[in-house]
């Protein structure tokens, strides 16, 4: 049998928490198989990799799935802890941490102009020049993401392709291209030259990618692939061996080459059923990089027979999955529904089975503008007889956050899983903006370096590496491009821009303490860290499937992370009933 195939057979077997009886499990164990093994079994993803870390404990790790798949006689490789991963975005904080150094040790300032780099990046627009260290890190400075790609081939700085090495576009080519820049206005459409600085949040590569460019070289000499490698060399000496990170990497060696992680585009469908046969399917992620129609797979929903083909197009997406036979007997997965509590965009959800009861609810997208906390109504899922579990919603900066299980309820089915074998994998180039996107690590060692944003390493770390982090998780702007960048003016609940940062407010009305947070995301790659450093709670996320260049693809591994974070917060750490003492420990 495939291995597609045979993930797909084990659904319920992984799924199997906690004993028959179990309602939302309180083990930090059972907390994250249920929402992070899911992603896997689920068909979402090859593989991925979690690590917790909760005040001053040894961190745990927790890996499930396939860090590359099986192909021809070549096995699968299972996803392990020491797995080297495509950091993607996730490498921001790394930069925006040295810049917190140095700005605490006086070389640099936050209000620093670009003009005063001008030895570096050549002859600015005037505007441009005007641009602080601090409007880069946050994104408020008017920059696009990248720069375009040329297309008669006669803009200044324009790139070759979508995303090339720095080999075949090289830093100082970025640098000229910063030349012709001019700060816009991506609020307005169409967009516009920014009338002031700082201006309105976009999120932006070329912007943290300079940031590092700029600290790795001689303030006195232009711009070039030499300041990528001396980029590394500071985060090298200034974060990874003072924090022991001994397996990340800017180029992973030869010798370590076996341990990188493929990253992957898997496409997505869920099943129609109606009369207990299923009827259609509904394309949910397109995926890419197939060469050839994949292996489809349809396991659970409690009945037997169902079949399927898919379809690719032109562009190496699955266009399409069609029934080859309905199969009997099928129960379409039970429905997850909020009432509005005055959101402005409802929340949804999904109900997570073992052995015929409900083990916890995942909340899939938290929705928006919730003045109260929804009732959750949970319906279907069952074969005849049975109860209807019963769940409880927590909500914080007017999103649903948290969902309890209050009653597993009786006679589930196993989830009804459509399964998509992955196409090929990626593997990312380093481009010139590197600062920006370049790191590959592990999950351990992505836990060191959790702790230490949170301002609670294991071992002793140099104070200058902890106040670099404290320099950049202060707020700068507000972090939604539809507002005004000032923080005076931010409404309540938006989330904050630091450097390089999201910060999501405290909520006092609801007692939820602050989250600060950073994505990643590449072809192939998904990835967050989640803080939560008043309750000194951690979580890092790596998935490898990821189909889109923007950070938005990232979504499923950081609604993850944000969910395991939010379980412990809730269900160990007293989040039920706010100022209860400690977080328990019950592993």
């Amino acid at each position: 049998m495939s291995s597609v195939g045979m993930r797909a057979l084990c659904l319920a077997a992984a799924l199997g928490l906690g004993g028959a009886g179990a309602a939302q499990a309180g083990s930090v164990r059972d907390i994250v198989r249920m929402n992070a093994e899911r992603l896997v079994t689920s068909g979402q993803a090859p593989g991925v990799a979690v690590a917790v870390i909760e005040g001053d404990k040894a961190p745990k790790f927790f890996t499930f799935g396939e860090a590359t798949i099986a192909v021809g006689d070549a096995p699968a490789v299972p996803f392990g802890p020491n797995m080297l991963f495509d950091l993607a975005s996730m490498t921001k904080v790394f930069t925006t941490n040295l810049l917190g150094q140095r700005v605490a040790s006086g070389a640099l300032e936050l209000n620093q102009q670009l003009a005063d780099f001008s030895a570096q990046t050549g002859p600015l627009q005037p505007k441009a020049g005007r641009i602080r260290l601090k409007d880069l890190g946050a994104f408020t400075a008017g920059l696009s993401n990248q720069p375009p790609v040329c297309i008669n081939g006669d803009a200044q700085g324009c790139m070759p392709s979508d995303r090339p090495s720095y080999s075949a576009y090289t830093a100082a080519e970025l640098a000229s291209y910063l030349q012709t820049a001019v700060p816009m206005d991506f609020s307005k459409w169409p967009y516009e030259a920014a009338k002031r600085l700082p201006a309105p949040y976009l999120y932006s590569n070329i912007s943290v990618g300079l940031l590092g460019l700029l600290m790795g070289g001689p303030a006195g000499q232009p711009i070039s692939n030499a300041n990528v490698f001396g980029w590394y060399d500071a985060v090298n000496a200034e974060i990874l061996q003072p924090l022991a990170m001994r397996n990340t990497f800017l180029i992973v060696p030869e010798a370590e080459q076996s341990r990188r992680v493929s990253g992957y585009a898997q496409a997505t469908a869920r099943a129609l059923v109606s009369g207990g046969a299923v009827t259609d399917f509904q394309m949910t992620e397109a995926g890419a990089n197939y060469s050839a129609p994949p292996q489809v797979v349809v396991s659970g929903g409690g009945g037997t027979g169902a079949t399927a083909t898919a379809a690719i197009n032109p562009k190496g997406e699955v266009r399409s999955v069609t029934i080859t036979g309905g199969g009997q007997g099928y129960v379409a997965p039970a429905l997850v529904t909020f009432s509005n509590g005055g959101s402005t965009t409802m929340a949804d959800a999904e109900l997570v089975v073992a052995n015929g009861k409900a083990i916890g609810v995942r909340v899939k997208a938290a929705g928006a503008g919730y003045q109260r906390a929804p009732t959750v109504t949970i319906t279907g899922g069952r074969s005849a007889g049975g109860a209807d579990a019963q769940a409880t919603a927590y909500v914080a900066n007017g999103q649903v956050v948290y969902v309890s299980l209050d009653a597993p309820g009786a006679g589930y089915v196993d989830p009804l899983t459509v399964t998509i074998a992955p196409g090929e994998p990626y593997m990312n180039v380093v481009t010139a903006w590197a600062p920006a996107g370049g790191l590959k690590s592990s999950i351990k060692d992505m836990a060191k370096f959790a702790a230490a944003a949170m301002g609670r390493p294991r071992d002793p770390a140099p104070e200058a590496l902890l106040e670099g982090f404290r320099i950049a998780q202060r707020p700068q702007a507000c972090g939604e491009t539809i507002y005004a960048p000032a923080l005076s003016t931010c409404p309540a609940g938006v989330p904050r821009s630091a450097l390089a940062w999201v910060v999501a407010p405290r909520d006092d009305a609801n007692r939820v303490p602050s989250v600060v947070s950073k994505v990643g995301g590449l072809p192939g790659f998904s990835s967050t860290i989640a803080l939560m450093p008043k309750r000194s709670l951690a979580v890092v996320i790596l998935v490898n499937s990821h189909s889109s260049l923007e950070e938005a693809g990232s979504a499923f591994a950081t609604r993850t992370a944000e969910n395991i974070l939010y379980a412990l917060y809730y269900e160990r750490c007293g989040g039920k009933t706010p100022g209860s003492g400690a977080c328990k420990s019950t592993d």
